[in-house]
C-alpha cells in the first residue's frame, strides 16, 4: 500500500521527464551566470539522458530499469533545488534560482504522483526487472 495514490501513468510521466529537462535547460539558457548556464544544462542533459535510456516507450534503449528511473528522479530533483547554492548563483541569478526550486519541488510531487511500471522488463545485471520486481534470469 502506497501512502500516495499514483494518479499519473507512466507515459504520461516520460513526456514529463523531457517536458523537465527542457524546461530547466531554458531556465539555464536564461541565466545571466555562466554557473547557472553550466549547471542547468548538465541537469538538463542528464534528465534527457536517464529518460533515453529508461525502461518507457519513449525511451531509445530500455537499459535502465524504472524503479532505478523513480530513484533517480528523486535525486535529479533534490540536485535541481540546491544547484542555485551549491553552484552560488542563487543571488546573482535569483529569477533562475527561484525556477529551478520551483522546478524541483513540483518533480517531487509529480513522482510521487506516478504509478512507475515497466514496459519491457530491463536487465539489470543478472535480474530482469519487471512490474513484480527483480526475477533471476
Amino acid at each position: 500500500m502506497l501512502p500516495l495514490k499514483r494518479l499519473i501513468p507512466q507515459d504520461i510521466h516520460s513526456v514529463g521527464d523531457y517536458l523537465g529537462a527542457l524546461g530547466v535547460g531554458t531556465l539555464a539558457i536564461c541565466s545571466d551566470t555562466s554557473r547557472g548556464r553550466a549547471a542547468g544544462l548538465m541537469l538538463a542533459l542528464s534528465g534527457v539522458g536517464v529518460s533515453l535510456v529508461t525502461d518507457y516507450r519513449l525511451s531509445v534503449k530500455k537499459w535502465l530499469p524504472i524503479e532505478v528511473h523513480e530513484a533517480i528522479d528523486y535525486v535529479w530533483s533534490l540536485a535541481t533545488i540546491a544547484t542555485p547554492w551549491l553552484f552560488g548563483y542563487a543571488k546573482k541569478a535569483p529569477a533562475v534560482a527561484l525556477g529551478q526550486v520551483l522546478a524541483g519541488v513540483g518533480y517531487i510531487v509529480f513522482s510521487a504522483l506516478t504509478d512507475y511500471r515497466g514496459q519491457v522488463g530491463a536487465r539489470w545485471g543478472k535480474h530482469t526487472y519487471l512490474t513484480t520486481g527483480p526475477v533471476n534470469a
